[in-house]
């Protein structure tokens, strides 16, 4: 693909710089000047720039591929300049915009924006909304704002302004009614955007009468298990309010309400006096899925923050935390499998089950078959009873298919004869990610890397030697009966059972053990540190390779560890600190727009699919689409190719991604060669084992094969 060609996409760009701000402050919305400044009062922050940076960071790297109109101010030049997004021109209208002819029109806000929006426009000029309100029932919005650049990322490198669209709902609350616990909605009109049943979200839809017997047997389940001694956080909606008045209580429909037992203690309240009510004893949260669109958290109950949420979880016992979260990302990482499993025995169309069921199926048969402490009967039978919360007779249906299923003996494998799209129901992949692994691989090899995902994952713990010992920790973990496995080419890496018991420990918060792959440390050994070098990490959050060098260096030297993004640096100064290192400086740098320091060692940790380590990631094959490889060459490219310019002459690139796709790994390498011929590989074999190393001279681990992390690197050296 060439670096340079004609712009051909026009993309317009409006934040709404207040939207959102009523949501923390219980306001359930920012509309009207009165509620604007109560907000302001309680504390509100100003979100939607936030939530609109972040939607645009991914463009930025593509900036050369399109143009880009915007309005002045907060209203959108000083989020494009924070973030280094080039702006051709500066307006101040939507119907400016549409006179520029745009592609699509950007929009950070909740539904009064849209409605701006909407009503501004003239014809059927394609728009799409960043979320940043407090409440979005339109369906002109994407999930989330990562979801919004994921696919104007996917628009822009198609480079075609007939992008496929479809109608969506615009759509309101009154204001006055919704701050009287009432809801009336009103169709506004109908919107033309990009079309993806992924990436944008469902108009949200309110409980209709024929599901009042859910709601009631949903609300009485709660209510036998109330705790008198616990404190109990209430979210919005029809089925938590029909839980209140059960108990006698007058809560909030659309606000949040907190309990002590069967005590109303906060009644409509915000996130600071949430906060307050909720810091001691046992903490629940009660909160419903949003009607329709699938969010837990963060629709209209933006009191609930995450601080919160994690405040929540510390209730929970380690054995049940384990528990849980084996449940869930194996539920996740086996959704294909489950699936398949389910298609065995459901007679009829498995699709038309509800999705609420269907995912209540999944987790029944993942007791069954996957987790040996929990018995059949007691599988089938707390799933049916769950269903039956979902709908009375939907338990009789569950029970059938759970036990049926329970019985079966002969089941049709798959195998390299089958239709790929059976073979990735069963391996629990994308079709589109076996078939691509049988396509550059082998079958046999795709299978094997498959299997090797839908394995619960190993964890691997880094001695820092700085304050520690190798043996001193074997000697810890005898004492503790934790069963472990050191790793033969790097003795700081211990392979452990009882993880949650480790990283809770002292020994963990006292830095003297960190969690990390054996597959970084081996491109920390490529990386050879030595401490008379110059030495830069460019893409070094959240800090573990960093670190490591550190920790071979004694403390000694100088290292620059640099990261973009201003969240995860601050997660790579918390490593730093806990491990006690003193000799690297970390600061917020972005290697393809910022000048750095010349240096003669550079690591390239680039950003990546993530291919080599879905084990460890449940849901991240279920995110991922060929269009994410393709975005993340590119980005690699700029990368490098910016790296390169500073570098001292004998100095190294050390390129690394946890990635197995050619794409993203030597077809980068090869067309770096061929534009930097004063560059070459120097083979890995003088630093790593010759098990890792392939026929070219990178560094390249095979999950299925290496039992470690997968991944690629390679030494790439400046012969100028």
């Amino acid at each position: 693909m060439s670096e340079n060609y004609k712009k051909t996409l026009i993309l317009g760009l409006i934040i709404n710089p207040i939207a959102g701000m009523g949501g923390k402050t219980g306001l359930k919305g920012s509309d009207g000047s009165n509620t604007l400044k109560k907000a302001l009062s309680l504390g509100a922050k100003r979100e939607s720039a936030n939530r609109a940076e972040q939607a645009l960071l991914p463009l930025k790297f593509l900036s050369n591929k399109f143009t880009l109109i915007t309005c002045s101010g907060e209203m959108g030049q000083e989020s494009c300049n924070r973030i280094g997004l080039k702006t051709d021109f500066i307006i101040n209208a939507v119907k400016k915009m549409v006179q520029k002819k745009v592609s699509l029109i950007l929009f950070s806000g909740g539904d009064g924006t849209a409605c701006d929006v909407f009503n501004s426009l003239q014809d059927k000029t394609p728009i799409l909304g960043i979320p940043a309100g407090v409440k979005m029932h339109s369906s002109v919005f994407g999930t989330s704002p990562n979801a919004v650049g994921s696919l104007v990322s996917r628009i822009i490198l198609n480079q075609s302004n007939k992008f496929p669209i479809c109608s969506a709902e615009i759509m309101d609350l009154d204001e006055d009614m919704r701050r009287c616990d009432q809801i009336r909605t009103k169709l506004i009109g109908y919107a033309t955007i990009p079309s993806d049943k992924f990436l944008i979200q469902n108009p949200k839809s309110y409980v209709q009468l024929n599901d009042e017997d859910s709601i009631e047997g949903i609300a009485e389940y709660l209510e036998k298990q109330l705790n008198n001694e616990a404190t109990y956080i209430v979210g919005p909606g029809r089925t938590t309010q029909k839980f209140l008045e059960r108990i006698g209580i007058s809560g909030t429909l659309l606000g949040v309400d907190v309990l002590k037992g069967l005590k109303l203690i906060g009644r409509d309240v915000n996130y600071r006096q949430l906060d307050l009510l909720s810091r001691d004893g046992l903490l629940y949260i009660i909160s419903g899925i949003i009607g329709g669109q699938g969010f837990l958290f963060g629709r209209g109950n933006q009191q609930i923050t995450a601080e919160i949420i994690r405040r929540e979880g510390d209730n929970i016992s380690d054995q049940d935390r384990r528990f849980i979260t084996m449940m869930v990302q194996g539920t996740v990482r086996l959704t294909g499998r489950l699936d398949w499993e389910l298609r065995q025995v459901f007679i009829g169309d498995y699709e038309d089950l509800k999705e609420g069921l269907r995912i209540l199926l999944r987790l029944g048969v993942f007791q069954l078959f996957y987790m040996d402490s929990v018995p059949d009967y007691a599988a089938v039978t707390t799933t049916v009873q769950l269903a039956k919360n979902i709908h009375p007779n939907l338990g009789g249906l569950t029970n059938a298919i759970l036990r049926t299923l329970a019985k079966l003996e002969d089941r049709d494998v798959p195998d390299e004869h089958t239709p790929n799209a059976n073979v990735a129901d069963y391996l629990s992949h994308p079709e589109w990610l076996i078939s691509k692994w049988i396509k550059d691989k082998s079958f046999d090899q795709a299978k094997a890397l498959a299997e090797w995902n839908n394995e619960y994952p190993s964890l691997w713990f880094r001695v820092n030697r700085l304050v520690y010992t190798p043996t001193k920790f074997k000697n810890y973990l005898k004492k503790h009966d934790i069963i472990f496995e050191q790793f033969e080419h790097i003795p700081e890496f211990f392979k452990t059972s009882k993880h949650q018991e480790l990283i809770k420990s002292d020994i963990f918060k006292e830095g003297k053990i960190s969690v990390q792959d054996p597959s970084a440390g081996l491109v920390v050994q490529l990386v050879d540190p030595k401490e008379k070098e110059s030495i830069t990490d460019a893409c070094a959050a959240p800090g573990g390779k960093s670190s490591y060098m550190a920790e071979k260096l004694n403390n000694t030297g100088s290292i620059l560890s640099f990261d973009s993004n201003e969240e995860r640096l601050i997660r790579l100064d918390n490593t730093l600190e806990r491990l006690n290192i003193s000799n690297t400086e970390s600061d917020l740098v972005d290697i393809t727009e910022d000048e750095v320091p010349m240096t003669d060692k550079m690591l390239l940790d680039v950003p990546c699919s993530g291919t080599g380590v879905m084990a460890k990631r449940a849901d991240i094959r279920w995110r991922r689409s060929i269009d994410d490889i393709l975005e993340m060459h590119l980005l690699q490219r700029k990368i490098l190719w910016a790296a390169s310019n500073y570098i001292n002459p004998g100095g190294v690139i050390i390129y690394s991604t946890c990635s197995v796709e050619p794409e993203e790994n030597y077809m980068v390498i090869d067309a770096f060669l061929k534009s930097h011929p004063d560059y070459s590989i120097e083979s890995a074999k003088d630093y790593i084992p010759a098990e890792y190393v392939d026929n070219k001279g990178a560094m390249v681990i095979f999950p299925p094969e290496h039992k470690i992390d997968g991944g690629f690197a390679v030494r790439l050296v400046n012969n100028g």
